[in-house]
């Protein structure tokens, strides 16, 4: 979901499946797709190389890149979590 999830948002069809061994690699990896820079993310970021990476060129991605299914999702400058979250390009 995009805006305001997981109950107010919009759902959003990406059309990709994500898995993986490491579920921090996945929401990593989801994180691009959206738009979202996993660094930016505190959770993601304490996890990082303890319970597994969040750093692309570590995550061994098989099928489509993610740059080739990425859509920039909404995101609310009234959620602190969501502000300046935003993945550059």
């Amino acid at each position: 979901m995009e805006g305001d999830g997981p109950i107010l948002g919009n759902p959003i069809s990406s059309g990709v499946i994500v898995m993986g061994r490491s579920a921090v690699a996945v929401d990593a990896t989801c994180c691009r797709i959206m738009g979202i820079d996993p660094e930016k993310i505190d959770y993601l970021q304490a996890a990082d190389n303890w319970l597994g990476v969040i750093d692309d060129n570590k995550i061994k991605q098989r099928g489509e890149k993610h740059s080739s299914v990425c859509q920039d999702f909404m995101l609310l400058d009234f959620i602190p979590s969501q502000q300046g979250v935003r993945l550059v390009r």
